[in-house]
């Protein structure tokens, strides 16, 4: 059963929410935990905290990526004054965000995990000064870091589609990845001798444990979208692409030209309110929504009607948030 937006918090969609936030930072909170051990077998002793912070630095660039490219393409639609075309691509990035979500937490996440368990003290000679750099640590920590940033552009406008307590789970699941690399390094080490040649089980072992976490966190993800308001984007005909073609191929023969009643767009403006309105335009001051607007307010289709009538074109009106 799909939740509502305005219904009290069910357990189950608390804890997949929790679990789900276990998959935001863990990279981060993960590998600076076990940092002191690596540095003991690094070669760069423990400057290598210095190198963490540039691959963090250089990996938070991943969400201004994003959130540049999401609104490009929204203020392209916008210049257009095409309503069914903004509505498209709106639904277009709501199944992107799905698929970001369960490729970047759940396969990338993952895999980069296994990579620093394999590869956390693979070495390479850089710079004139032929000095050893641990490449493979620093390559994961950046993939990674780009993965937790990204989290949370795209976590927090999935949990604004829920129940409200639903943010709340996601904030406490967001803290316990830390607590829970914490205690995991804690039994790594339970006489805190920072020597890596007395824990209780390998390096890798720590990072594959991560790993198993990361996994949980996609398939919290996979349950939440099944549970989603708006029916869903990997379980329902979108992740085919379904609903947008046969949207597409109704504007397409209606083409709101001239000759185009505008009842005849309005009747799509209605289909379209009806397959993504409340799905993929948030509110303002909800997370995920752009730009400051207030789009669902005054989003409306004027239609186009017959060159006698003088009616107006298409447009898309949007209030700015208050």
């Amino acid at each position: 059963m799909a939740a509502t937006v305005g219904e009290a918090l069910r357990w189950d969609l608390g804890i997949a929410f929790a679990v789900l936030g276990l998959g935001a930072w863990i990279t981060v909170n993960g590998v600076y935990q076990e940092l002191p051990y690596i540095a003991q077998r690094a070669p760069e002793g423990y400057d290598i905290f210095s190198w963490m912070v540039v691959a963090l630095a250089a990996s938070n660039l991943a969400p201004l990526l994003y959130m540049a490219l999401r609104r490009r393409s929204d203020l392209k639609a916008l210049a257009e004054a095409d309503p069914l075309n903004l509505a498209l691509q709106r639904q277009w990035w709501d199944l992107f965000d799905s698929f970001a979500i369960l490729a970047g937490v759940g396969f990338v996440g993952t895999s980069v995990f296994l990579a620093l368990a394999l590869a956390w003290h693979a070495t390479a000679t850089l710079g004139v000064s032929r000095s050893e750099i641990s490449v493979g640590l620093l390559a994961c920590v950046f993939v990674g870091g780009g993965v937790d940033a990204l989290t949370s552009v795209l976590f927090y406008p999935l949990a604004a589609k829920f129940p409200k307590g639903c943010t709340a789970c996601l904030l406490a699941g967001e803290a316990l990845s830390g607590l829970f690399a914490a205690i995991l390094a804690s039994i790594q080490d339970p006489t805190s001798s920072a020597d890596p040649t007395r824990l209780t089980f390998p390096i890798g072992a720590y990072f594959i444990a991560l790993a198993c976490t990361s996994l949980l966190a996609a398939l919290a993800f996979v349950f939440l979208d099944t549970q989603r308001p708006d029916g869903g984007y990997l379980t329902s005909g979108v992740l085919c692409g379904e609903k947008s073609h046969e949207l597409a191929r109704r504007r397409h023969e209606l083409a709101l030209t001239e000759d185009s009643d505008s009842d005849d767009a309005l009747e799509i403006g209605d289909e379209i309110g009806d397959e993504i309105g409340e799905g993929s335009v948030e509110p303002a001051g909800r997370p995920g929504s752009l730009g400051g607007y207030q789009e669902p307010l005054l989003e409306t289709l004027d239609g186009r009607a017959g060159g006698a009538d003088g009616a107006q074109p298409c447009s898309v009106l949007l209030a700015p948030a208050g």
